[in-house]
């Protein structure tokens, strides 16, 4: 617990998933997340001199960091050192970074369950680290929500570019969650969820959901052919803790944006729009 004007709060950590094969868009020179999207300046000097390439995991650790989180932790598999070697303790990005790894080929929340013993008790701040996303501020929203709330776990929702790529997120009449479609072939749903905030409750939740899982994921897992086999998704660990009623809110960036790099053609799309943005400036 950190002390805050006064009042105690949970310390405030990011946690990424990094320990992906990126196998959508391969062959790549470097892991996905390192891939340069857009410019920073660095250092004192003036000019297109100052500039450098900006890796796309940096958006979302540096919006971790603007709404309070002093630390993060990578999960990264055995194969993706160049991410420690770049980011090192984490001084570009204002955070201290530490990196777990991890060998199960599951999906994203069982490579995520190894970092749990480093983040049980603080409330953890998530996102994707290939997706870039505005407003800068929405991880603070999210905060603010769970405060006001006391939700177990608050989505940032988005107007999805791609629902048949994406969680879609059912909503009811009042904007509350009532379940997640994954990645469906044809919907009439609008949002999907890019970042989240959850707390201490909801880490000790997905521990168990995912424990009681295990069994059954690893037997579909190797009874299906290399190539064919289905990923196990947050967004199912999403669904089984609405099941069992878990006070799950969220916010709606209507106004805000993603860019996802995880296919080719999305790549494509983030080069051009960055490039766009830097020719307004």
């Amino acid at each position: 617990m950190v002390k805050i004007r006064g009042a105690l709060r949970n310390e405030l950590i990011g946690l990424l998933p990094a320990a992906g094969k990126a196998s959508r868009i391969q062959p790549l020179p470097c892991s996905k997340e390192l891939l340069p999207v857009g410019l920073q300046a660095l250092g004192t000097g003036q000019g297109e001199d100052a500039l450098r390439p900006k890796a796309i995991s940096q958006y979302l650790l540096e919006s971790m960091v603007r709404a309070g989180a002093g630390k993060a932790f990578i999960v990264i598999n055995r194969e993706k050192w160049d991410i420690p070697a770049y980011f090192g303790p984490g001084r570009l990005t204002g955070a201290d970074l530490a990196y777990v790894v991890t060998d199960c080929p599951y999906g994203a929340p069982f490579s995520l369950r190894q970092a749990f013993p480093f983040v049980r008790d603080a409330t953890v701040l998530f996102g994707f680290p290939d997706i870039r996303f505005t407003p800068v501020n929405a991880f603070s929203r999210l905060l603010e929500k769970q405060s006001a709330s006391g939700a177990d776990l608050v989505m940032g929702l988005y107007r999805a570019s791609d629902p048949s790529k994406m969680d879609m997120v059912r909503l009811d009449r009042n904007g509350g969650i009532q379940g997640i479609d994954i990645k469906p072939a044809a919907t009439t749903l609008t949002f999907t969820w890019i970042i989240a905030v959850w707390s201490p409750t909801f880490t000790r939740f997905m521990q168990r959901a995912l424990d009681d899982a295990e069994p059954l994921v690893a037997e579909e897992y190797n009874a299906v052919p290399k190539g064919r086999r289905r990923e196990y998704y947050v967004g199912n660990v999403i669904q089984t803790a609405l099941d069992s009623g878990l006070n799950v809110a969220s916010v709606i960036f209507d106004e805000g944006r993603y860019i996802d790099i995880g296919t080719p053609e999305s790549l494509v799309a983030a080069m051009t729009q960055i490039t766009a943005e830097k020719e307004k400036r």
